[in-house]
């Protein structure tokens, strides 16, 4: 069954990805986004994780190739990294992990990845783009038949078949179902006391064995760091990020990021077999990671701790 207009809200990778699926069902797909989305790969205030790493996993990367025929070979000839497994480690407590599956996986960073899927989506015939804060639902009856959303003329309200919430963390939608006579969905907010802090710096080596490490650490060896990982990615750069738990706040600059790295962690661990490369950009201060919002456990289950 074909519907008229599809309206999504937010156009990072859900949203998307949404729009995608939807293009085969709808005579038109609208994706509305509160950010400015011209061409180039910089980050933006609507993915506050955008700066963070990012890894394209086999099975999210071989849906991604369905939907989008050639997206992987397309990414690694624009820039991505690919990471076969025989170039990656894994270590926990300082010792290496046996080797996994033998897959490859793709590294690039966010806004990279996100630039070409944007790319991709819009390139079907009936999706598109519209800048705009999204205000509210309009609703008849059972169904929502509206988007109320901002626009350079003022506020507008678009009609719509069928609507996708995809604006993550900061969606509205209890307040909109609320407002229009709807019970609001109840939420239970877990703090998971998690913190991290990512930087890239330049990459001087062609093809560095290994490109890409994870090095987890358990509380009994590591006390408060929770671990670090380095990849290669697009532009010739690494991207270096570690995390920790509880009052540790890792890397509060990029030279204290350098510094924890070296004192934590072994040689092996690091990209460059340990060496310093110039420092690419601004470092991305450590943050603490907001509490998760989730709906309440089923009956009997149990209750969620503190990660450690």
């Amino acid at each position: 069954m074909t519907m008229g207009r599809a309206v999504v809200l937010g156009a990072s990778v859900a949203g998307l990805l949404a729009a995608r699926v939807l293009a085969e069902h709808a005579e038109s797909v609208l994706v509305v986004d509160r950010d400015e989305l011209g061409a180039g790969t910089g980050h933006r205030a609507g993915v506050p994780q955008g700066t963070q790493m990012h890894v394209l996993l086999p099975a999210g990367r071989d849906q991604i190739d369905r939907w989008f025929p050639g997206f992987s070979r397309q990414a690694v000839a624009e820039g991505a990294v690919l990471l076969p497994a025989a170039a990656r480690r894994s270590y926990l407590d300082g010792r290496r992990k046996v080797p996994g599956s033998d897959v490859d996986m793709i590294a690039a960073s966010r806004p990279f990845l996100e630039e070409l899927l944007r790319r991709r989506t819009l390139a079907l015939p009936n999706v598109t783009l519209l800048p705009g804060r999204v205000t509210g639902l309009d609703f008849a009856g059972t169904a929502v038949t509206g988007v109320r959303h901002e626009s350079a003329t003022g506020p507008v309200v678009t009609p719509a078949d069928f609507v996708v919430d995809a604006t993550g963390r900061s969606s509205r939608l209890g307040d909109w179902l609320e407002r229009g006579g709807w019970e609001r969905p109840p939420m239970r907010r877990m703090a998971i006391n998690l913190h991290y802090a990512t930087a890239t710096f330049r990459r001087t080596e062609k093809d560095p064995v290994p490109i890409a490490v994870l090095a987890g650490c358990t509380a009994a060896a590591g006390g408060h760091i929770a671990g670090a990982a380095f990849s290669a990615i697009e532009g010739d750069r690494w991207i270096v990020m570690l995390g920790s738990y509880g009052d540790d706040r890792p890397g509060r600059d990029a030279d204290d990021l350098v510094r924890r790295c070296r004192d934590d962690f072994p040689p092996r661990v690091r990209p460059g077999g340990g060496q310093r490369d110039a420092r690419d950009g601004p470092h991305l201060p450590a943050g603490r990671q907001p509490a998760a919002g989730l709906p309440p456990p089923p009956p009997g289950a149990g209750r969620a701790g503190r990660g450690r």
